[in-house]
């Protein structure tokens, strides 16, 4: 293995084959129909911490029929509810795997849901997709919301109470995605994961900047022109060293930046705390 992956891509392999050693078999299915396999999302950061489970998240080059077809002669169950987005489901044994094909995802601002568009790249995915028609508009007079956050799961209700409170929100997974969205859409708020990992190939783990912090060095300079509020969120409980961290990397944005650890925040009061946030933001 190459020094290249580095002590944290080389840890959060070697869990993985530990923890999930059925994600070896997978890879293995898909690599020889000519596919590959790569770990996204939570996962991914879980893998690196050495607390891997077995509800793991992929994204492969095969079209959704295709993993369809893997998965079928590779786990015990599949389930096929989000094929038309690109997912499918599966499960071996105590391991359950989400296969999602690269895509792009369109938005009509009249719906919800994606137009999705499948690529044969993951840069593509992680990248290159347009956003909504107009993307220099902040739709309606709600505030839009970039939410960056590679635990789908933590994210869900969050977003959804966001969206019952009035919000617009666009949720990406990875700190690349963020930038892009950044660079596309004019958003009035980023809600930020500060630490997201990378996408990793059971064979290595894929070059690329991946943090929050990363994230903030790349739209600092928008930042500073809008009016923009940054809320970040982190396990971390020594949130001093965070903010000296930030200052420290981004000191163009000392006092643009609110920290809050992720635990200290009950689901019901994530909007209003929100909500006061930007109140003293713009006061």
């Amino acid at each position: 293995m190459s020094n290249a992956l580095g002590a944290a891509g080389e840890l959060a392999i070697r869990s993985l084959v530990e923890r999930a050693p059925l994600a070896s078999s997978l890879a293995q299915a898909f690599k020889a129909k000519g596919f590959t396999l790569a770990l996204v999302g939570g996962p991914v950061r879980d893998a690196i911490l050495g607390r891997l489970g077995n509800d793991l998240d992929f994204t492969t080059n095969a079209r959704p029929n295709e993993s369809k077809k893997i998965l079928q002669t590779w786990a015990e169950n599949i389930w096929e509810t989000g094929i038309e987005f690109g997912t499918v489901a599966g499960k071996r044994g105590d391991t359950t795997v989400e296969v999602t094909t690269y895509r792009s995802e369109t938005y009509n601002p009249d719906s919800r849901n994606p137009e999705v568009k499948y690529g044969d790249s993951i840069d593509g995915d992680l990248q290159d997709f347009p956003l909504f028609p107009d993307e220099s508009a902040v739709i309606g007079s709600s505030r839009h919301i970039l939410y960056v956050e590679d635990d789908k799961w933590y994210a869900r209700d969050r977003i959804l109470q966001l969206e019952e409170s009035g919000y617009t929100v666009k949720y990406v997974r990875t700190a690349k995605l963020a930038v892009s969205a950044w660079n596309r859409v004019n958003f009035d708020v980023v809600i930020l994961d500060i630490r997201m990992p990378h996408p990793i190939n059971i064979s290595g783990i894929d070059p690329g900047d991946s943090t929050g912090v990363w994230v903030l060095e790349q739209i600092a300079k928008k930042v500073i022109d809008s009016r923009a509020v940054i809320w970040i969120l982190t396990n971390r409980t020594d949130l001093n060293t965070v903010i000296d961290e930030l200052e420290s990397r981004v000191p163009e944005l000392i006092g643009r930046f609110h920290v809050d650890p992720k635990n200290d925040i009950e689901l019901r009061y994530f909007s209003a705390t929100l909500g006061e946030i930007l109140r003293r933001s713009f006061d």
